[in-house]
């Protein structure tokens, strides 16, 4: 649990002159999961397109599996993004392809598996995520919670070794919010895999985190565990915390 999979260092970022990022500093273990609070347009999910090399940053270090990808150029970026899943706030799946066809299609560009061997897989990622027999459906014929465990078996199909989790919970009823942070720990127990969970959902963070951080102007002002962020005194975070519960 010693070694930094991610590691920002003084990272600066801003959009038409308007910064977001004003010197982030965060790392993330092998094998913990680490969550990022904070209000919405904070900068929370541009963050998350750092560490997977989708925005670059101004200045700084994005130390992702030991290398940075702030210096990558987009061929280099896709090894990084093939050991870098990431689960979207709306899903993102096709639409016009089945349930199978949507889990299948990082395999089908990323591996050199046979189609037997895809389509084991894609039951097997089903599984995973509590959904079994459901490859012929459409994503139109799912409610919003199993849409959102389809996106994730999608993204673990390729067996990254990171996972970003962009608002998992958003949108979802209770039960399905408590059967999505369920399966975020799942990710980790089950296959290794580390996780950076952006919410500003204060239930999901307590119940999946190993520590959270706080995103506030522009900067990482609380790094925790939980019980140390329940007790935390920092202001901002406590106002936070306070509005949000």
């Amino acid at each position: 649990m010693s070694e930094n999979i991610i590691e920002m260092t003084d990272v600066y970022k801003s959009f038409d002159g308007k910064p977001v990022h004003r010197g982030i500093n965060l790392f993330v273990r092998r094998g913990e999961i680490v969550t990022v609070l904070g209000e919405s347009g904070v900068g929370k999910s541009v963050l998350l397109k750092e560490v997977n090399g989708l925005v670059k940053p101004d200045s700084g270090k994005v130390m992702v599996l030991g290398e940075d990808t702030a210096q990558m150029d987009e061929k280099q970026l896709v090894r990084i993004r093939k050991e870098t899943g990431m689960l979207f706030q709306g899903s993102a799946l096709f639409d016009s392809l089945t349930v199978e066809e949507n889990i299948a299609y990082p395999l089908v560009e990323n591996s050199d598996l046979s189609p037997e061997e895809i389509k084991k897989a894609v039951t097997q990622n089903l599984e995973l995520v509590d959904l079994p027999g459901i490859e012929e459906k459409y994503p139109g014929e799912l409610s919003g919670g199993m849409k959102k465990r389809v996106a994730l078996a999608r993204a673990i199909a390729t067996r990254p070794k990171i996972l970003l989790y962009d608002e998992p919970t958003t949108g979802l009823d209770p039960p399905n919010i408590k059967r999505i942070a369920k399966l975020i720990k799942s990710m980790r127990d089950r296959l290794s895999i580390t996780g950076v969970v952006i919410t500003h959902d204060i239930g999901t963070a307590y119940e999946v985190s190993d520590r959270v951080a706080f995103l506030y102007e522009g900067e990482i002002v609380f790094t925790g565990t939980v019980p140390e962020a329940r007790e935390s005194n920092i202001s901002t975070f406590r106002n936070f915390l306070d509005s949000k519960m």
